[in-house]
């Protein structure tokens, strides 16, 4: 399994949703067919009315009070972007451990590139990560260091040229739908256009993760072994929202079991032609 998810951007206190952090009730629905889907057009053209703007705003506030996230065209990316980097995911996937391990991410002062498989933060007691990735997050120069460890420069593997071009090209890319998404959610509280925006600047920590979930050995696999082996456990982001686009099943996003309540339950998603955003 292979995903790419956009952490973006931590405006001010990084948000949590404590109630979320708390232990999950495990139930899970598929979604429904008909998906909260919004229309970024209106959103990312600068020139466009507020009356133009206004269904797409609409839909984003529905789905958030009824679902808690939405879906957005995976149109809104260059055309074969996303194609590019889940190949040039695949390609560092593939080099020889010792020559992923230059790019360690303990090696790295800004927490940038490779997490090996099983060292990601389990998020739950008794649980292993089975996951491995590369985080990529805003180029800047290494004087940023100086006054935060979580900006500076990236790191790059060096054995692969087109690895840097075609990853950072989709964060940039990103970064546009996230500027769109954030005047957005502004709009949709009804607040002024920029109030997000005007934030989210250069020293914005917004990340980039290359996330690859390999399938387990069936031989040895038992229900204990599947127990405590997740993809990732249950947990909450503390970014102001996520965009995730993946490729293979299952995602599963949380739902509130009842209104007002502090009783969650999972929805199960499948890959689609969309990104989420939550």
């Amino acid at each position: 399994m292979l995903g790419i998810g956009a952490s973006v951007a931590r405006v001010g206190r990084p948000w949590r949703h404590h109630a979320m952090a708390r232990r999950r009730v495990v139930t899970t629905t598929t979604i429904p067919n008909r998906l909260p889907l919004v229309d970024m057009s209106a959103l990312m053209d600068p020139s466009s009315s507020k009356a133009t703007r206004q269904p797409a705003l609409d839909a984003m506030r529905r789905a958030c009070h009824e679902f808690g996230f939405f879906t957005i065209p995976a149109s809104v990316l260059p055309p074969g972007l996303l194609t590019k980097v889940y190949t040039r995911a695949d390609e560092f996937n593939a080099l020889p451990v010792p020559v992923k391990q230059k790019y360690h991410v303990r090696n790295v002062p800004n927490a940038r590139g490779w997490t090996p498989l099983h060292e990601e933060p389990s998020y739950e007691p008794g649980v292993v990560s089975h996951m491995e990735g590369f985080d990529v997050a805003g180029e800047l120069p290494p004087s940023y260091l100086d006054d935060d460890q979580g900006l500076g420069p990236n790191v790059w593997p060096l054995e692969l040229p087109g690895f840097r071009d075609d990853v950072m090209a989709l964060y940039e890319a990103t970064s546009v739908v996230s500027n769109a998404l954030f005047e957005g959610f502004a709009e949709m509280l009804e607040l002024p256009r920029h109030t997000f925006r005007d934030f989210n600047t250069i020293e914005a920590q917004a990340f980039m993760r290359l996330l690859t979930y390999p399938p387990q050995d069936a031989s040895s696999a038992s229900t204990l072994v599947d127990a405590k082996h997740v993809g990732i456990a249950a947990h909450t982001d503390f970014e102001c929202f996520t965009i995730i686009h993946q490729v293979t099943p299952t995602l599963f996003l949380p739902r509130r079991l009842q209104r007002y309540a502090v009783s969650w339950g999972w929805y199960s998603l499948t890959p689609c032609a969309w990104c989420w955003v939550e």
